[in-house]
Formats: structure tokens, sequence, C-alpha cells
């Protein structure tokens, strides 16, 4: 179809469908912005792909280049859509927002789908949706003027609606309010299409536009009754590829809090009497978590990072992004905590990486010059409430969090809210003291919980202070083992909690260790203020707290002394003791990894150093390489189908079908070249539209094979095929070189010849 400047009734119409379908397509993506500006951005999008488009069809330019013409609208434009408050970037076409927004347009669908929805709609990850809206507007009006096939744009704009759903959450919503309408204007405007390729009389117009819109009206009233009920729609059964994209968090990088528990204690003489954070805004009495454990792997309590499967049935265990809110499920009290993070917090490498949290965060906002760095970098954990800074807190960092306080009382009979996700050989060893210990003990497995606590609550408590340094930190399976097998049971925080945790998960309970603090008076946390409490998961009240009190002796209740044996012979040899092994201990483990992750490693050295490519040539192909091979891709599939088609025709069928093909071939060069051929016109018609020296010998000679009385002999083919390779040559040389590669690149010559 040859366009005008000003577009016709028909690209009008084409326009009007692809911008209204475009946009409604992107609605699936409300529950992953806040607001409704990401709409606004989508339509913006689709409104300049509609332009370039009709533009690009103006001018002639080759359809595999119109992916080229909607990129380039999309490096000039979206910063003003997207970057106007992102520090990374800028509204102009600078080379600076050039490079943001290819960073977003190859990366940020990874950053979109590991941040916690709703992400803020005013970011610069609006330029998903602008780029969205941008593609499918541009690629259907492309399409659909340059294709006479009525559903050639379908493709397209289902394709953006299939993007929206899979970047968006795995909440339904008003999924019919969504995709009935886009299935319905869709079949609309593919029927409006087909209708121009038909010659109609007024006289059965009023009739067939009733019966259309009874069978519209019909099919839509059975699919919204049938969609409820058919298989797989459920929440449940619904996948979203944020489900299943597993953030770039390592958290090997930080280690598990509890494992440096000692260090708080007055014993240690470190922290106790060190502020570590400053905290206000929150109730008297409000614990603040620092981390939630919820993996055992016989060494040690650690948080878990796993996209797999939902811990609480409510949320991924994974850590993502923090968007402008975060959706926690319940309710709760609302709160507002202020932070202020202090040296010692910050210098100790196993807590530096936590930020301290109340319950369940819901917003937060760090404050200061390096505020916008920590906040992007900011991931948080709905199913545990813990949140992560990989850049790590620094001393001065102060940030505001909007929290939801909630804390069930513990209750006498329970049920267990979900299934025991620990490695069942993790607990193993923890088995013979609790059955011991629950012997006797009728009734449910919650009775027997409380029966583990009360009996842990007799033991004793030290931090290995003077005369007591035989008592170790440390809780992996050896130093809990002898923790168990003492005469006495003592220790700290650290085994109790522990211990509790994993007996509680092999009775059935779901448990994991919370490692936090309750504020001073005057908000301050020091590091006497540290604990360590269980939290179990019960049938109907989600996550409780068990207090350290429930199953840890109070810290006054210092461990027997054990009095020295009398020897029975004292003429017997004295023998010298063996020297004193202490238990296995997790700080080991934390000593050793943080010895081998403060390795470098060594490469060997040598005389002269290699050649490296300049700076601007690494980043000339960094930015520049993608886009340039994909154009070199394209380019290149396009030349391969018609190189494929040209032998397929020379080759395959009888003489007859073969010089037919021949002239065929002739005559898309021609389309190719942009001479309007039609398939109403004879072949000597059509040479004449060529207009190029030996056309019309071709076609006489084509015409006299085909309708000639004698079969044509096996020589004529070739002989043909030789005559139409020189004349598409001379076609080819009788323009400029601009024009030629246009007409190696033009699609026209894959459609159908018009009538």
């Amino acid at each position: 179809m040859r366009v005008g400047l000003r577009p016709s009734r028909d690209v009008l119409v084409d326009a009007g469908f692809v911008l209204a379908l475009a946009v409604l397509a992107l609605l699936p993506l409300r529950s992953t912005y806040a607001g409704w500006y990401f709409l606004v951005a989508g339509a913006l999008g689709a409104a300049v792909g509609l332009v370039l488009a009709h533009l690009a069809a103006w001018c002639r330019v080759p359809g595999a280049l119109v992916p080229v013409v909607l990129a380039a609208g999309y490096l000039a434009l979206g910063g003003a859509v997207a970057l106007g408050d992102d520090p990374a970037g800028s509204r102009w076409p600078t080379p600076t927002a050039w490079g943001e927004l290819f960073r977003l347009a190859t990366r940020g669908w990874a950053q979109l789908l590991t941040t916690l929805p709703p992400v803020d709609g005013h970011g610069a990850l609006v330029a998903l949706p602008f780029l969205l809206g941008l593609a499918s507007g541009g690629l259907a009006l492309s399409l659909a003027t340059r294709w006479p096939v009525a559903g050639v744009p379908v493709p397209v704009l289902a394709a953006e609606l299939a993007a929206a759903v899979a970047l968006s959450t795995a909440d339904p919503g008003s999924r019919l309010v969504v995709g009935l309408p886009v299935a319905l204007g869709l079949l609309v405007w593919v029927a409006l299409r087909a209708r121009r390729r038909v010659v109609h009389t007024g006289a059965a117009r009023l009739p067939r536009l009733v019966t259309a819109a009874v069978l519209l009206l019909v099919a839509g009233t059975a699919v919204a009754a049938a969609a409820p009920v058919l298989p797989g729609t459920g929440t449940a059964h619904r996948r979203v590829l944020r489900s299943t994209v597993t953030p770039p968090l390592h958290l090997s990088d930080f280690a598990s809090p509890l494992v440096g528990f000692r260090k708080f204690r007055p014993a240690a003489k470190q922290l106790a009497d060190r502020r570590l954070f400053t905290v206000s805004g929150l109730p008297a009495g409000t614990p603040v978590r620092i981390a939630t454990l919820d993996d055992y792997d016989r060494s040690v309590w650690s948080v878990r990072n796993d996209p797999a499967g939902p811990a609480t049935g409510l949320a991924l265990d994974t850590f993502q992004r923090i968007g402008a809110t975060v959706r926690v499920p319940g309710g709760g009290r609302a709160a507002t905590m202020r932070v202020r993070i202090d040296a010692p917090y910050a210098a100790a490498p196993d807590t530096s990486g936590w930020l301290p949290d109340a319950c369940r965060l819901t917003a937060v906002h760090f404050a200061g010059a390096g505020g916008s760095a920590q906040q992007s970098g900011l991931r948080y954990n709905l199913a545990t409430g813990t949140a992560v800074v990989p850049r790590r807190l620094r001393a001065g960092d102060r940030y505001t969090a909007q929290v939801r306080l909630r804390s069930p009382a513990l209750p006498r009979s329970a049920r267990p809210g979900g299934r025991v996700r620990l490695d069942p050989a993790a607990l193993a060893f923890v088995q013979p003291w609790t059955v011991r210990w629950t012997a006797e003990v009728s009734g449910s497995a919650w009775t027997r919980v409380l029966a583990v606590a009360g009996h842990l609550k007799q033991g004793a408590y030290s931090d290995g202070g003077p005369g007591e340094t035989q008592f170790t930190p440390g809780h992996s399976a050896g130093r809990l083992t002898a923790f168990l097998n003492g005469r006495q049971l003592v220790g700290d925080d650290e085994q109790y909690a522990a211990t509790f945790a994993l007996m509680a998960n092999l009775l059935g309970f779901p448990a994991r260790v919370v490692l936090g603090a309750v504020p001073e008076a005057d908000g301050a946390v020091r590091g006497r203020d540290v604990h360590a409490w269980v939290e179990v998961l019960l049938a109907g009240s989600g996550w409780v707290s068990v207090p350290s009190s429930a199953f840890m002796p109070p810290p006054t209740r210092h461990p027997q002394r054990q009095p020295l044996e009398q020897l029975q012979d004292s003429d017997a040899a004295v023998v010298p003791p063996p020297n004193a092994v202490r238990p296995p201990s997790s700080l080991d483990q934390l000593a050793q990894s943080g010895s081998s992750s403060s390795r470098r490693v060594q490469r060997p050295s040598t005389a002269h150093s290699s050649w490296h490519l300049p700076g601007w040539v690494r980043g000339a192909l960094t930015y520049g390489g993608p886009p340039i091979g994909l154009v070199l891709a394209v380019v290149a599939l396009i030349l391969g189908g018609k190189a494929v088609r040209r032998r397929r025709r020379r080759r395959a069928g009888t003489p007859g079908c073969r010089v037919a093909a021949g002239w065929r071939e002739l005559l898309d060069q021609g389309r190719d070249l942009g001479v309007p051929v039609t398939a109403r016109l004879t072949r000597r018609e059509q040479a004449e539209l060529l207009a190029a020296p030996g056309v019309r010998p071709l076609a006489e000679r084509a015409d006299a094979v085909l309708f000639g009385a004698a079969p044509a002999g096996g020589e004529v083919p070739e002989d043909f095929w030789v005559d139409v390779q020189r004349v598409r040559r001379d076609l080819l040389l009788g323009v400029g070189w601009w024009q030629r590669w246009r007409a190696r690149v033009s699609l026209r010559s894959f459609r159908p010849i018009g009538l």
C-alpha cells in the first residue's frame, strides 16, 4: 500500500485501534507500578510509535529497518518520559541518557522483576511501559500498512499483552477487564480490515452488523461466565516471571549475625556498652529485628534466599528490591521508625549488611548524600521481614521506615501453619533429647513443644565469663551436641534459641531464629540489648514470637561449679592432663570463611602486559555492538531468505513452472525497487512497468513457453534463468546505491501481489 504524508481514512482507523489496544494491553501492569503514570508513559510510547511507523512508510523505509527507527525514537524521547528525576540520566537526548536508557532496555526487566511491587510509578523503570507501547504500536501499524492480510498485526498486540501479564504479579486482579476487551477489539479490527478487500452491496449491511454484534455479545458473555471455573485460572496455578526469576543477590557474602552473638555479651568486653544504633517512633518495648534466620545446615543458622516456593503461602522466601511501598498481608498497627546507625554496628562485618526494622516493613527512605545509592541496592524478604543492604551500612546512615506492628499472643494450643522446610538430616542429631524430654508428655504436638521449652529453661546461663571459659560460643551440630550432653544445660541465647528452633521443627512446627533487640528508654540499642528469640508458624496466627524467657533461663542463673574429684590412689603416677580440646564452634567457620574471602587470587606476573582495547572502543562496542549486531542479523536473515527462495524457484517443478518462477523472480525484483506491479496485468504490461532493456523479450518468451503447443525442454528454463539474472543486475545498476540496498532488504516481495 502506497502511503502519503497525510494519512488516509483506513490508516487512521488502524492507528486508532492500535493505540486503544496497545494502551489496554498494558493494564495488567497496574499491580506492578504505583499510580497510573505508567499507563500515560505507555500511551505516549504507542503514539510515538504510530507516528514513526507512518513516517517510515511515507519515506518508503524498508520494513526490516522499522525497529531501528523505533529504537531511535526510544533513545530520543525516553529520557523526557522516564529520566526526569533519575540522577543517572537526563531528560534530554545526551550520551548519559542514552546509556541509562540502553541499560533499562537490556537489564531493566530483571530489575523490575526483582523489585517488590508496587514499583515507583515515576521512576526510571517507567521506561519499560514506554518501550512496550512504542514497540507494539509502531510494529503493529507498520505491519497493518505494509501487509494486506487482515490478521497480520494481531500477534504483535497479543505479544504485548502476554509481556504485560508476565511482568505483573501473581494476583489475577481484573483479568476479564483486560483480556476480554482486547480479544473483542482485535476481532472487530480484523473484521474491518477484511471488509476492505471485499465488495459489498448496501442491501444486507444492517443485518450483518446486527449478526456480528449478537455473536460478539454471546461470545463475550460465555467467556466471562466460563473463565472463573476453567482449570488454571486461580492464583495458586498462575505463573509469572516474578515467581521464577532469582534476584542477583549472593547471601554467602553476608555472615550469619548469630555466629558473632558472644561479642554483644558483657563478658566479651567488646560491644556490650557501646551504642549500635538509635531508634525513635516505636512504642516502648517494641522489639527491633536485625535478621531472621530460617535455614540450618548443621553448621550455622542462616538466611534463606529461595524463590522456589512460598514460605508462608503468602510471600516468596526471596530477597527483592523495594518499590514505592511493600504490600504486606494482614493488618497491624502502623508506625514510623527513624533509625541512625552508629560506628560499632557499621564496623562489624556480620551486622553491617542487615537493616534493623520492626515486624513488617511497608516503606523505607534513606536520607543523606548516599541515600539514593543505599535505597537502590536495598533488598527485602517479605516472608521473613529481613532487609539486607548489599553496599553495607555506614556510620551516620539515617533512614525512615514505615512498619506494621503485629504481636499475636502465644496460645495454649496450636497447630502447625505450614510444612517444615529444613532438611531432616540437619535435625537428626537433636532427636534423642527431644524424644527423651517428651516421652512422658501426653497431648498434642504443641504440648510437646512447650515441654521442650520448659526443659531448656531449667538450664543455666553463661556467656563464657571468668571461670566459665569452657562454655564456648557457636551453634553447629557439634557445639549443640556438647551443649545437650553436659551434666547441666549451660549456654547463652545462641545455644538455647538454636536448639529450641531445631526441636520445634523436629516436632512438626516450622520455626526460625530471630536476632534483634529491644531499644532502651532513650531509643538507644547497645550490645547488651541484643538477644535471640524464636518464631513458630501457627495455623490461623502466622508467625508468632516465642520470647527467649520462655525457653531460656534468666541470665542471673549461673552454672553449678563442679567439685574436683579426689584421687583414689595417692601413690599412683601423676599423668599430665591431655591438651584441652574445645568443642567445634560456628566461629571457626566464620573465621575460615572470612580468611578465605579476604584472600586474593594470585595471578602469575608477566614481563609484558597484554594489549587492551582503548576505553572509547570498548564503550562503543558495549553500547553500539548489540543494536548493530541486531540490524546485521535481520539483514542477513532477509538476504538468506531471498537466496533460498531464488534457489527453490530455479530448481523445483516442471520446466514450465521454472520459467514462470523465473518471471516471478524478475517481478519481485521490480517490486523491491518500488515498481507498482499488480496481478491484474499481463506479463507484457508488467514488462512495460519495469521499463528496462531485455524485460519485454523475457515476457514474450515466458508466454510462449507457458501458452505454446509444444512443452518446453530441460535446457529452456536454464537459459531463461540466465537472462533473468542478467536483467535483474541491469535493474539494480539502473538506480543509486541507496535504492539498491533498500531493494536488497525490502520485504515487499514476500507479500502477495495486490490486485
